[in-house]
């Protein structure tokens, strides 16, 4: 009787997550002003198209432990969000539920059709830039990921209280952005673009002290553009909280690399090809050395 979501066209919600969470349609805004509402709709977007069973909706809002009311609570802050995606539609409310958020099981969804994230949209930039950068098309991978960091406007999920699953997936998300930024700075690189991202680097460098994969590239960068000392000088840093921190020399490939600085010899792409999966697995040992007990 009340038909369903057009399927031409653009899907009716619109959903931002690299940064502030926000939800729109063609006739208004769909962000949840109550915070654990707000909280729900981000760990369903986060989820679209899965379904999320109410134990975890149960376990992101309450982590000690959910009271006797959760399930009632959860089934009002459903009604809430259909009535307010109704409304940024123009959508019934029962075309909503039918359709767009859903009951499955013990769980709800939110269909990935009824909605475009732009989490979506920078993983189609990245593979299209991976892709670029595999057939050493080093400018156009370059433009392909500065349009996906683009899109990050701020911390992901900057404005919601996040309990245990969507904090666990807002590190999974800024894992990716602080991947992508490295290899964004490798395709830099290998277009002797070195300047352009050299107050990148020493940013990040500081921000992230213990991954060697960034160390690495503002060794090569500062070193290409004739500050051998202050390269030099970036290496003993990192080894000295390497040592201090997770009781680890630098990798081998670190090590060789202030080798051929310190003989002022010119870099081998070899060695300065650090922001894939290279760079990825130095910045893994650190993570693992900050994770082990104390």
């Amino acid at each position: 009787m009340f038909g369903s979501i057009p399927t031409a066209g653009q899907p009716p919600v619109r959903i931002q997550v690299l940064g502030h969470f926000q939800a729109e349609g063609d006739h208004g805004c769909a962000t949840p002003s109550a915070p654990k509402v707000r909280q729900v709709l981000a760990l369903l977007a986060v989820n679209a198209h899965q379904v999320v069973p109410v134990s975890a909706i149960f376990r992101e809002l309450w982590p000690e432990e959910a009271p006797r009311t959760a399930l009632r609570t959860v089934q009002t802050y459903l009604g809430q969000l259909r009535k307010l995606l109704a409304d940024a539609t123009g959508l019934p409310t029962a075309v909503v539920a039918k359709d767009m958020l859903v009951t499955e099981g013990r769980g709800y969804m939110l269909r990935g059709g009824a909605v475009t994230l732009d989490t979506r949209e920078f993983e189609r930039l990245v593979n299209r830039a991976r892709s670029a950068a595999a057939a050493q098309d080093h400018a156009k991978a370059a433009m392909l990921f500065t349009s996906a960091l683009a899109l990050w406007r701020g911390p992901a999920l900057a404005n919601v209280q996040a309990g245990p699953l969507l904090h666990a997936h807002i590190g999974w998300l800024e894992e990716s952005r602080l991947s992508v930024v490295e290899q964004w700075i490798a395709a830099k690189l290998a277009l002797q673009q070195h300047q352009d991202v050299l107050g990148d680097l020493t940013a990040l460098a500081v921000q992230h002290p213990l991954n060697e994969g960034l160390h690495a590239q503002l060794m090569t960068v500062l070193h290409r553009c004739g500050r051998r000392a202050s390269a030099l000088e970036v290496y003993q840093q990192l080894r000295t909280r390497l040592i201090e921190h997770i009781g680890l020399e630098p990798s081998s490939q670190v090590r060789a690399l202030q080798q051929v600085i310190l003989a002022g010899d010119q870099l081998p792409e070899a060695v300065t090809a650090l922001g894939g999966a290279a760079s990825r697995r130095l910045a893994d040992r650190g993570r693992r050395g900050l994770a082990r007990p104390a």
